[in-house]
């Protein structure tokens, strides 16, 4: 009788991972092994949810405690496709029926917030990293012989290169660089349109493809430039064959990454990836064999000017790129490894679990179970945000929240403001919300989540004093004013000696 797998995912889509795992599933149903269906979390995209229809593979939406007990108690293993998000979270928090647990684990693993921690091995029966750079990670590399051999593996995230196949280049008069992926800043290198701009090649273009909110800023910087002609910002784009036939070079400095699905099918395509080294996509290129792999900025720059003026070089990179794509990469692929993982787990008994991360137990809130799944190092600021009482201690914290990088601060992929959209009733989430905003020069949504931080409980000076300062930079003097006199009398208060007080939020 096939295994029955249950995917769950935070939300299907039409992006490449929710493409991979479909694809995938498809592959390993075909097999006869294993039957597939898919948990999303949040509701699929239309356009997803026709992939899936024409892959066969069913989908359940939901994440009610009914939907997620009756899902898992019908499949004999459920898989977690891995990102640290508020909606995957909570599934895996409150999964708590015996299950036989696969953890698919799609991030680097290094890098907060997607850190692959210690304790997820000992709460699954199986956690698989998705390329051979997160598998090297302490977090494996530190677990006994046998324990490594039997409870984890890796499997290479893989794209669905069917729509690659009939991929043949086509004419064109201009040196074309393409970009496919997330467009924001948060995996973009800041300087992609400096880097790009500086290439010394005049019939350079640069053709910008995907989804995000970073094109009006790129926009803005290539013409600041005076580098606009040179740019192409194109936006979503379903036919990536389409695409890299018109491509010469896989331009994608990003600055942390892992498989990169997108660059697998760039070099299935026979187009040369152009990559910046470190994360895992440096495991997925083979330095001068099947790309280019480069230290930073000026070497970007360079490589890029080298392609052009060694077009043999170029074509040989492709040819290697796509034979080797042939050979390593792909659903068929991965979906025989999954297979035989899955028989394996299959001769463990289904077991119930409890979450195992500290700091995210009775008592939790949102900002604690957002701080849990910190490292130590960035989780600090977080922790004495929320536990400290000694006011220096709290400011320099909130400074250094308020500064962190794009990819911890985002929106969409397990960030502060993402938490915070999940927990609007999370005080400590809706501050440090406030203090991103505000570094991002929103200052008008920092005051309305400070505000919110103040209304929900947090009744310390500082507060009053984060208002004040927003409400000045953005001209609101009687706000700033009455917020001022609000932390003077606040903060008054507070050095007033009362045995009967606690120490403040």
């Amino acid at each position: 009788m096939p295994i029955r797998v249950l995917h769950v995912i935070q939300q299907l889509s039409r992006g490449g991972a929710s493409r991979g795992m479909l694809a995938t599933a498809r592959c390993a149903t075909l097999e006869g092994a294993s039957t597939h269906r898919v948990l999303s979390l949040l509701p699929p995209t239309a356009a997803a949810a026709r992939l899936a229809s024409d892959a066969g593979i069913p989908v359940v939406t939901g994440a009610s405690a009914d939907i997620i007990r009756a899902e898992s108690s019908g499949a004999d293993i459920v898989q977690v496709h891995y990102w640290n998000t508020p909606e995957l979270v909570g599934f895996m928090r409150g999964l708590t029926s015996p299950t036989r647990l696969l953890l698919w684990c799609h991030v680097p693993g290094d890098t907060a917030p997607h850190q692959i921690h210690g304790e997820f091995v000992e709460w699954a029966d199986m956690t698989v990293a998705a390329s051979p750079y997160s598998h090297a990670l302490p977090v494996f590399a530190a677990l006994d012989e046998q324990t490594r051999r039997t409870r984890t593996a890796m499997i290479l995230d893989a794209p669905d290169l069917a729509r690659l196949a009939d991929v043949t280049p086509r004419p064109h008069d201009t040196f074309n660089v393409g970009y496919i992926g997330t467009v924001d800043h948060v995996k973009m290198h800041r300087d992609y349109v400096a880097m790009s701009a500086a290439v010394r090649v005049p019939t350079a273009r640069f053709l910008v493809y995907g989804s995000g909110d970073g094109f009006e800023a790129l926009r803005r910087e290539a013409t600041a430039r005076g580098a606009l002609d040179r740019f192409d910002f194109r936006g979503y784009v379903e036919d990536v064959g389409a695409v890299f036939a018109t491509l010469d070079v896989f331009g994608y400095p990003i600055t942390h990454s892992n498989a990169e699905l997108v660059v697998q099918e760039a070099m299935c395509a026979g187009v040369p990836p152009v990559i910046l080294n470190g994360g895992g996509v440096s495991s997925t290129v083979t330095h001068g064999v099947t790309g280019l792999i480069v230290s930073g900025v000026a070497e970007y720059t360079q490589a890029i000017e080298f392609l052009y003026h060694h077009p043999d070089e170029r074509a040989r990179l492709g040819r290697e790129a796509a034979a080797h794509a042939r050979r390593s990469f792909g659903a068929a692929l991965a979906a025989d490894a999954l297979n035989d993982v899955y028989a394996r787990m299959m001769a463990v008994p289904t077991r119930s679990r409890v979450w195992p991360l500290a700091g995210d137990g009775p008592g939790r809130t949102g900002a604690r179970t957002f701080a849990s799944l910190l490292g130590k190092a960035d989780a600090d600021p977080f922790v004495a945000s929320l536990q400290s009482t000694v006011d220096r201690e709290i400011l320099d914290a909130e400074t250094r929240i308020a500064a962190a990088p794009a990819v911890l601060a985002e929106a969409g992929a397990g960030g502060v403001l993402h938490y915070r959209r999940s927990c609007l009733d999370d005080p400590h989430l809706r501050l440090w919300s406030g203090l991103v905003l505000e570094q991002q020069g929103r200052a008008a949504l920092a005051i309305a989540e400070y505000e919110a931080a103040r209304r929900l409980g947090i009744g310390h000076w500082r507060v009053s004093s984060y208002i004040a300062r927003a409400a000045a930079a953005i001209g609101a003097d009687a706000l700033a004013a009455d917020a001022t006199r609000a932390s003077d009398l606040a903060r008054e208060r507070a050095s007033e000696p009362d045995p009967s007080s606690g120490p403040h939020v």
